[in-house]
């Protein structure tokens, strides 16, 4: 894939503020009121109760022995602690967690880790579940909070069982990310469960979150219910959808980043694919056309609609509205036997190759200083609004927010704006026809930022 570099500067270093607002951490809240806790046989006795509500603070590390399930609201504050599983933790439930009704918020900095080694813990299991999985199952639900990580080399972080009836709010099953979910192995950081009759599963990964597999996508929605992401992820693959029913959306300050060799194999049983930022699959064992929405963000991988088998009567929808894709858009992957029926359709954002082929009748594909900007047809000066940031050689941050004339060749006209450093005070920038962009004031910060682009 050729890599226009001026995106891929944005890209980096909007990545490297979505890297580090992943790893800021909160102090937890005020638990004066929690119960201490400092062995298994304490916490377990503490939150496994089956009536009123629960609020623990770790005191120290702790070894679970066995899956600690929840049923009622509560809180555990890791307080700066970690739980770990033993080699024979969980053998049969494979998980150190599982909600399997009311709702718990973890918070508090601090891991949650279930890690093979040696021991007997399986890629099938995940170190989180959600949710019971059983008819008329109770509605559940899991916030994991900023400073909170939940990792595995071996499985599924976590995993969002939702009922097999129902829908919003019985039966359905929410899971809300402000922290990180880690996984090393060839699993999924976050998965729901897909089949034809389960009912609805509500997924939020929230700005400053942190959601990655390096060797899997890194969330897969084979759900129907709501994706909504405004985080960062980062996986072999990014996300694969295969359901639908229900809203997905990518928001502003996401990210979503496909580091794998991209691939598609059919399956009715997990994810189909590899290497994609975005896989939207037709299938017909999941229940309901699924769909997906990038309203904004940055996507930095190749986008695809794609289609499982032929027997199935399904037309998924990928539209795009806004958002920075560093990548081409497939409909039918290379060496696929099956033709998706599926829409794609395109009315705006920026693209590093021409996305004209899905944009429809009323909007068009205008080529910009090597990008491709998508949107209404304008006259021949249109007017951009710039909200960029930009680090320089020698660490100094220039922001503006300006309007900048782009005539119908996309070049842009000579201005003066205002810009504001990063230490805040003000200055004068001469924005040159070739799109740089000089400092003329406030000389003890004067820089030059080369092949600036002041596109939109």
């Amino acid at each position: 894939m050729k890599t226009n570099n001026k995106l891929m500067a944005m890209l980096l270093v909007a990545g490297m503020f979505a890297f580090c607002a992943a790893v800021v951490v909160s102090d937890s809240e005020d638990s004066d009121a929690a119960t201490e806790v400092t062995s298994f046989a304490e916490l377990k006795a503490q939150i496994e109760v089956t009536s009123g509500t629960f609020d623990v603070k770790l005191g120290s590390d702790i070894v679970v022995e066995s899956t600690l399930k929840t049923t009622v609201d509560g809180k555990i504050d890791l307080n700066g602690y970690n739980l770990t599983a033993t080699e024979d933790a969980a053998v049969n439930d494979k998980r150190i967690l599982q909600v399997k009704s009311g709702e718990v918020e973890i918070t508090g900095q601090g891991s949650i880790i279930a890690n093979k080694g040696e021991s007997t813990w399986s890629d099938s299991g995940s170190v989180i579940r959600v949710g019971d999985g059983v008819a008329n199952a109770p509605s559940a639900k899991l916030i994991v909070g900023a400073g909170v990580m939940v990792s595995s080399d071996n499985s599924y972080g976590i995993s969002v069982f939702n009922g097999k009836s129902g829908s919003t709010p019985e039966g359905a099953v929410t899971l809300i990310i402000y922290g990180t979910v880690a996984v090393s192995g060839t699993a999924s950081a976050i998965s729901g469960v897909g089949n034809s009759y389960n009912g609805a599963t509500y997924i939020e990964i929230k700005n400053g979150a942190m959601v990655s597999s390096t060797q899997d996508n890194a969330i897969y929605f084979p759900c129907s219910g709501s994706l909504s992401i405004d985080g960062a992820v980062i996986g072999n693959g990014g996300v694969e959808v295969k359901a639908g029913n229900g809203d997905l959306q990518i928001g502003e300050n996401a990210s979503i980043t496909a580091i794998g060799t991209k691939s598609h194999t059919p399956s009715g049983n997990g994810t189909s694919t590899k290497g994609f930022a975005i896989a939207v699959c037709e299938n017909g064992g999941y229940k309901g056309d699924a769909k997906f929405t990038i309203s904004g963000g940055i996507v930095l991988g190749d986008i695809a609609l794609l289609r499982d088998t032929t027997s199935c009567e399904k037309d998924a929808t990928l539209t795009i509205t806004g958002g920075m894709i560093d990548g081409k858009i497939w409909k039918k992957f290379e060496g696929d036997n099956y033709d998706p029926t599926g829409t794609i359709t395109v009315t705006g954002g920026v693209f590093s190759t021409d996305p004209s082929a899905f944009v429809p009748s009323g909007y068009e594909s205008k080529l910009v200083s090597g990008l491709y900007y998508v949107g209404e047809p304008g006259s021949d000066d249109d007017t951009v609004v710039v909200e960029e940031e930009e680090m320089t050689e020698d660490g100094v941050t220039v922001t503006t927010d300006a309007e900048i004339k782009v005539d119908s060749e996309g070049n842009v006209n000579s201005a003066t704006v205002t810009v504001t450093t990063n230490t805040g005070s003000e200055a004068t920038a001469r924005i040159n026809s070739s799109g740089s962009t000089t400092l003329v004031s406030n000389t003890e910060e004067t820089v030059v930022l080369a092949d600036k682009s002041w596109d939109a």
